[in-house]
Order: structure tokens, then C-alpha cells, then sequence
């Protein structure tokens, strides 16, 4: 199904049938959108809308099949597939716990052409102990071609692998990333790895239903390092209670976690929640306006922004008119990009709600552009229990802004570029 923006189901995608098994309904599994608009959808089924498909078809983006997608020869066996992603080429990787595609050995992964004929040349199944010894539930694809995979599997070709590894693109094991004794549960009791994404920086989030990473104990929630060892910086506490089944990460950093679990770090939360999985570095964004001297001035920082701390991080704006009266002023609502006024050059780059923070007058030298103001944000927040924003909490985004005195200017001022940056501990 595909729904509107407000929830509501979108009419105009109809998938008729949609997946089928010769036992009832299907299961679709993965869904991954192609860069031009077309959908494959994998699962355990064998036809689609009455069109025989073993278990992965491509749908048109108004949900009707695409017939230049084929699988021939069943396609994959009944056992389905689980995982999907779409190499920039356009061949599809699939994963699961079929060991056959199109009458042709291949153990829980192989890949295919864009019209659905298994690639030969990807070929991780040569011998009969070759690829992962059991399911693989999540698949995805590095910038680099090599395939980060989690699942049940203990082994990969016969070496030992606790659930997650990476292979090279044509389906062989990486070596250099190692989980030493991989993701488990004490005495040898069932483990699984049920998502995983991929951070920016080659660090990969894992969840499922485990109770440590190689020795370091983490209850269905970790972090590996891009060579595969266990990342303690990463530190969910005490876990969920239950497994996790889907991770999504914003760019920022925060991390949803979806699942069966009523708890996660010690906190009732009904099936989903949201951590923080990095903090990104604080980021200038927009336009400053042009002072009637020439000065663009503009947003930088220095220290640490923080939930908790009473100092440390200074917001700071150079570059500007010397000797005039500024004000820091910020918000929690994201950004925004509005004009300051007719004829001003200055954009309010902040969304309403806002905080005003307090008035001084910028150094330098009156009539030149060498002007700086700074204020400690931590320091006004910690003094200020009522300001906007309060009370702090670890994974907030704030966006802040200078306005500051131009009297020849349209409005008698004008405005820095932003700053945005989030909260840590």
C-alpha cells in the first residue's frame, strides 16, 4: 500500500492481488525503490496479481506489474528472500533463505540483472559449504561496491562470522571486517541480526535479538566499527526487551528504532524509539545579508553544545559592522528562509518560535566590517529555566541567528547567516 502524506491510503497505487503463495496470502519482506520511480517488492510468495513472480517482482510506481521484469524459472525457491538493495548499475542484490534462483544453486545471496536473470558472476556458493549456513535478514550495499550482511548465520564460506559480515562485490568474504566471536546469546541460544544501516562514517548500527557483540554485552542494539570490531562508544544501556526489527537513521544522527520491545534504555517505549547515534559537527546554513558598508558577516562556533553542561559552547558572529548593538536569537523548530523585509538583503533563517538571548555591542572598529560578537549558549540555557528550549534534552536541534544595528539599512538592521547544531550530553 502507499499512503498520503497525512496517513491516508493513496488511491491512485493499486497493486490488485498483490503477493500470493499457493497457500493464501504472501509475505512481502523488502521494498526498494529504483531510481526512477519503479518499486521491487521480495518476499516469500510466487505469484503477483496472478502473474507468476518467485519472490521479487518490480511494480510500475502506480503499483501495476512491470512485465520487463521477469524471474525465470520460479525464481527463487519458496524459502523467500529478505533482503533486498539496488547497486548504482541497476543489478539488484537479494538475500534470505532460499538456496536456489531460477533452478540454480545460490545460498541466501546472489544478484541479479535488472530484468530479473540471476548475474553468474556473482557467485558465493561454489562449494557446498560456501555463503551463510542460515538466513540472512538484512542486506546493504556500500558506497564502495562491498555488501555489509546480518541474519542467523554463524559461518560465511565456513568461517566464522556471529551474524553479520562483508563481502567484496562479487560475493566473497572481506576479511578485514571481523566481529571476532559476533553477535550472540549465552549458551549458544538462538541469535539474530534483523536490521542494520550504515553510518557515514562506515560504522554499522545492528539490531535484533542478541545479548553481546564479540564479549561486549548489548541487548538487541550495537554498533560495530567499519573493520567489524564492537564500538563501546555506542551505548544503548540496558537495550530493549525485546528484539528490533527495523533501524532508520536521519542525517543528523538520531536513530529510530522500531520492534516488539516495551522498553528500551530502561524507558516504557511502545515499539518505537528514538537515540542518538553521533552528533554532527554544528553547521552554518543560509544567506547573510549585505551591510550597507559591505560586511557579510557570518555564523561559526566554538565548544560543545549540551544538554546538561552550564558552559562550553559559544555562538559567534564575525565579520560584522564594528561597535553596533547585535542579539543572538535561536529556535527549536527547524529552519527556515524568509525575507527580512522590502529591500533587505537579510533572510530570517530560524522558524518561529524564537528566543532572544542577550544585547551587546560587537568589537572592532565603527564604519568597518571586523566586528565580533560571541555568547556562551550552554551558559544562557543554564541560567535561563524558562527560555524556549527548556528543558534541553540530548538529541535536540537548535538553529540560531545574529541580528545587529544598520541604521542606513532597510528595516535599521540586519541579520547573519545560521547556525544549526544539536544537542549532546
Amino acid at each position: 500500500v502507499r499512503v498520503m502524506p497525512d496517513g491516508s491510503r493513496d488511491p491512485s497505487f493499486d497493486v490488485g492481488s498483490g503477493a500470493v503463495t499457493g497457500l493464501g496470502p504472501g509475505t512481502p519482506r523488502a521494498l526498494a525503490v529504483q531510481s526512477d520511480g519503479r518499486i521491487l517488492v521480495a518476499g516469500q510468495f510466487n505469484t503477483f496479481n496472478g502473474v507468476p513472480r518467485g519472490g521479487i517482482v518490480r511494480l510500475n510506481s502506480d503499483g501495476t506489474l512491470d512485465p520487463s521484469f521477469t524471474t525465470p524459472l520460479g525464481g527463487a525457491d519458496a524459502s523467500g528472500i529478505f533482503a533486498l538493495a539496488v547497486r548504482p548499475d541497476g543489478k539488484i542484490l537479494i538475500a534470505g533463505r532460499f538456496t536456489t534462483y531460477a533452478g540454480v544453486i545460490r545460498r541466501r545471496i546472489a544478484r541479479l540483472h535488472p530484468n530479473g536473470s540471476l548475474d553468474l558472476s556473482f557467485n558465493a556458493t561454489l562449494h557446498w559449504n560456501d555463503a551463510a549456513d542460515d538466513d540472512i535478514n538484512a542486506l546493504k550495499l556500500q558506497p564502495d561496491g562491498r555488501i555489509v550482511i546480518g541474519g542467523g548465520f554463524r559461518n560465511y564460506s565456513g568461517v566464522p562470522r556471529g551474524g553479520i559480515a562483508r563481502l567484496l562485490s562479487d560475493g566473497s568474504l572481506d576479511p578485514s571486517f571481523d566481529p571476532g566471536a559476533g553477535l550472540g546469546h549465552p549458551f549458544f541460544a538462538p541469535m539474530r541480526v534483523e536490521t542494520l544501516v550504515l553510518q557515514p562514517d562506515g560504522k554499522v548500527l545492528v539490531g535484533g535479538l542478541f545479548d553481546f557483540v564479540d564479549s561486549l554485552p548489548r541487548k538487541n542494539l550495537a554498533r560495530l566499527n567499519a573493520n567489524g570490531s564492537a564500538d563501546a562508544s555506542f551505548d544503548p544501556g540496558p537495550g530493549t526487551n525485546l528484539p528490533v526489527y527495523a533501524l532508520a537513521l536521519e542525517p543528523s544522527g538520531r536513530l529510530w528504532v522500531g520492534g516488539q520491545f516495551t522498553n528500551c534504555r530502561g524507558v516504557p517505549r511502545g515499539r518505537l524509539a528514538r537515540l542518538v547515534a553521533f552528533v554532527l559537527p554544528p553547521a552554518a546554513y543560509c544567506t547573510a545579508g549585505t551591510s550597507t558598508n559591505g560586511c557579510v558577516p557570518a555564523m561559526s562556533s566554538s565548544g560543545t553544545p549540551s544538554a546538561s553542561a552550564s558552559a562550553g559552547f559559544s555562538l559567534v558572529a564575525s565579520g560584522l559592522e564594528g561597535q553596533r548593538a547585535g542579539i543572538f536569537f535561536y529556535g527549536v523548530s527547524g529552519r527556515a528562509d524568509v525575507p527580512w523585509g522590502a529591500g533587505s538583503t537579510s533572510r530570517i533563517c530560524v522558524a518561529s518560535p524564537t528566543q532572544r538571548m542577550l544585547v551587546s555591542n560587537s568589537s572592532g572598529v565603527a564604519g568597518q566590517c571586523n566586528g565580533v560578537r560571541s555568547e556562551d549558549w550552554n551558559a544562557f540555557m543554564a541560567a535561563q529555566p524558562s527560555a524556549l528550549g527548556q528543558p534541553r534534552f540530548v538529541g535536540e536541534v537548535v538553529s540560531a541567528q545574529c541580528w545587529y544595528r544598520d541604521p542606513p539599512a532597510p528595516r535599521g538592521t540586519n541579520l547573519t547567516n545560521a547556525l544549526e547544531f544539536m544537542l549532546g550530553l
